[in-house]
């Protein structure tokens, strides 16, 4: 019998992000990936002030887990981050934002 032994990756650091303000997602977990990503995503609507207006559609439910998805899945986490941080009242989000439709539609109603 073959027994195959997985390596064990070291616990992410309470702040996985480099000097570059990258997130190192390859040492993070799973869940510690979606938190940090849910983190940028809050704070990008807090920023360009769309929490409310998402938050009262009529499908926010949906509408909020698509975009989390969305934000899930992006590849900018660090650009964002830097982004955030550099950007003290946007009007609008980046280019490469995946939600950067429904902020501008959000920011419209």
């Amino acid at each position: 019998m073959i027994q195959i032994k997985a390596a064990r990756r070291p616990r992410a650091d309470p702040d996985p992000a480099d000097r570059s303000g990258r997130i190192d997602v390859g040492s993070m977990g799973f869940v510690e990936r979606m938190a940090a990503k849910a983190d940028l995503m809050e704070s990008m609507m807090r920023k360009l002030d769309v929490r409310e207006a998402i938050a009262e559609m009529p499908a926010a439910p949906s509408v909020m887990r698509g975009a989390a998805l969305r934000c899930l899945t992006c590849g900018h986490a660090g650009e964002c981050r830097s982004w955030l941080e550099e950007n003290e009242a946007p009007q609008h989000a980046p280019d490469y934002c995946r939600n950067k439709d429904l902020f501008e539609f959000a920011a419209e109603a």
